[in-house]
């Protein structure tokens, strides 16, 4: 520590430039070198008690913007060994996190200039228990490695003021000291145990042919405007025939209901809980905190929600399996638009999910195209030339041909009780299995009608064709993501608000990081989509490239959070201007 301050405290009144002396920057480049000559220069590796830090810069345009890394050896935990990584570091940034912002409001708030003040964040944490660039765990070096935003402060704007960083600095140090000290290993503890069970479900979930599980006594709803659990809400309690036993490894188990394969329909009333049970199932995906309400509503990894999404634009797509042909000159074989309607927007959503490994489709027929969804036998009687093949003449031939499974939540309709292996019913938030009475009902109306017996036909490959562009993307100055969810690289945009498995501004950055990525560097070897998006996604938390994915200057702090393949390949598919063909 005492090298550091005496290196920066040095540099007190210089330029800012000279920043660069408490660093190695990759990017720092001396004019009149040429590149070989350009000086390569040891880590700067500094130490504080149990800790070590270093910086590293973001760019030579602005030095005083730069990456502070503390690494905190794993024995400063007092735990043992690490049993598992990701909820060791989710807990760790969960509890620094606070503290560090705290810091940071009162060091805002003393009355120097602000160009003066130094100002840093890490990233802060959601109800989901996800990989972060916030905090990385190194299994080989046995160490966590924090991230810290760090702008060091200057005086009018170009030179060091080192005092004020060298006080910001050491007091970050002392508070992530001092949290480490006294931190609830209890609570820490029961994080890694909830995780535990949590992986323990999944693998009983998949041994057992189950694609969801909503344990006994959680609290599905939402308080407004918030993603934590509504105080007096009504526990969920599963139908007693499709109650399920889950035994863990250490001898306790849990109780709830457990859903089987194939088409489940939900319905009820308004305001009786059916669409908040399925929001639960799409955030099922993802592990939860303790207390969450929700951390034992675990569904199937390869879920996606469809939603009918007028606009979008959809490339060059087989729609067959939903769309009849009706003349020579619109073929839905090879089907373009920039403006798609609401039904060909969610039988693309389909396809598209089911290309990028879909195992589970949730469909809320309020936010579905009505025309896609139903057509009653009137109607079919009454029009005769219609090319949209209604998703209910399809729905089982999903599932009985290629094994994806759907849970609808239908409640103006009984289109679908026919085709349903499982019919639930929600009043007040309590839940029932009504399949036999469904059963009954469609008997004495016509019964059930035959699954679709032709071979169904899918999208088996999607390429993606570079932009060609004389200049390549300016890193940092081309890569944007508005409130609106909106992913703007250059000239292309994608519209990623109806991506609803994506819970976090975090997650839609690391989107846009993703997709600058790939058009920056996408070649006809490594085109096709479903490959690229899973070795892109794999390779974003390795700590190898770790450090160099930090060091991009974007417009926002680049904060990365965990996506799925699935979810990235969604948001491609929806930029406007790029070639993406089949």
């Amino acid at each position: 520590m005492q090298q550091f301050k005496s290196i920066l405290l040095g540099l007190h009144g210089e330029n800012k430039g000279m920043l660069r002396k408490i660093y190695v920057d990759k990017h720092v480049h001396i004019e009149n070198c040429s590149s070989s000559e350009q000086p390569i220069e040891d880590e700067r590796i500094f130490s504080y008690h149990d800790l070590s830090f270093r910086f590293v810069g973001t760019g030579m345009r602005q030095p005083e913007r730069m990456n502070l890394y503390i690494l905190i050896p794993q024995k400063v935990l007092g735990i043992g060994d690490i049993p598992y990584s990701v909820p060791c570091e989710d807990y760790l940034l969960r509890i620094l996190s606070p503290q560090i912002a705290r810091l940071s409001k009162i060091l805002e708030n003393d009355r120097k200039d602000s160009r003066e003040k130094a100002k840093f964040e890490s990233q802060t944490v959601n109800q989901r228990i996800l990989r972060r660039s916030g905090l990385v765990y190194d299994e080989n070096r046995q160490v966590f490695t924090l991230r810290i935003l760090f702008r060091m402060p200057l005086i009018n704007g170009t030179t060091i003021n080192a005092k004020s960083g060298w006080k910001a600095v050491r007091s970050l140090l002392e508070t992530v000291e001092l949290v480490l000290r006294d931190f609830d290993r209890e609570a820490l503890k029961r994080h890694l145990q909830t995780w535990q069970y949590q992986t323990e479900i999944r693998k009983w979930l998949s041994e057992n042919d189950k694609i969801a599980f909503i344990a006994n006594e959680s609290i599905l709803p939402r308080q407004d405007g918030s993603d934590l659990p509504m105080g007096n809400a009504v526990p969920f309690a599963s139908p007693s025939d499709l109650e399920a036993t889950i035994p863990f490894s250490d001898g306790s188990r849990i109780s709830g209901m457990a859903l089987s394969p194939g088409v489940t329909v939900i319905t009820g009333g308004g305001y009786s809980g059916k669409s908040t049970l399925l929001d639960a199932l799409e955030t099922g995906i993802y592990h939860h905190v303790p207390g969450d309400g929700r951390e034992y509503v675990l569904s199937c990894s390869d879920s996606m929600k469809i939603y009918a999404e007028d606009g979008r634009p959809v490339h060059e797509m087989d729609l067959s399996l939903f769309f009849r042909e009706l003349s020579p000159e619109l073929s839905f074989r090879r089907f373009s638009t920039s403006c798609a309607s609401g039904s060909v927007s969610q039988a693309a959503n389909i396809l598209e999910a089911i290309y990028a490994g879909c195992g589970l489709l949730l469909i809320d027929e309020d936010s579905s195209a009505t025309n896609f969804m139903i057509r009653d036998a009137l109607i079919r009687r009454l029009v005769q030339k219609e090319p949209i093949i209604p998703f209910t003449d399809r729905v089982r031939a999903i599932y009985e041909q290629l094994g994806i499974s759907t849970i609808l939540v239908i409640g103006g309709s009984g289109e679908y009780l026919q085709h349903a292996d499982l019919c639930l019913l929600m009043e007040d938030y309590r839940i029932q299995n009504v399949t036999g009475l469904a059963g009954e009902l469609v008997e004495v109306t016509r019964g059930r009608e035959p699954g679709f017996q032709e071979p169904l036909s899918l999208i088996n490959h999607r390429y993606f064709k570079r932009p060609e562009s004389a200049l390549p993307f300016y890193i940092g100055q081309s890569v944007s993501v508005d409130k609106a969810h909106y992913i703007q690289i250059d000239g292309y945009t994608s519209d990623v608000s109806r991506l609803t498995a994506l819970v976090s501004e975090e997650q839609f950055q690391t989107a846009a990081y993703l997709l600058e990525c790939w058009m920056n560097n996408c070649t006809e070897d490594d085109s096709e989509c479903l490959r690229a998006a899973s070795e892109l996604t794999e390779l974003l938390f390795q700590p190898e490239i770790a450090e160099e994915i930090q060091a991009d200057n974007y417009a926002f702090p680049l904060w990365l959070e965990e996506i799925r393949p699935m979810d990235l390949l969604a948001a491609l598919f929806r930029m406007r201007g790029v070639t993406i063909f089949g």
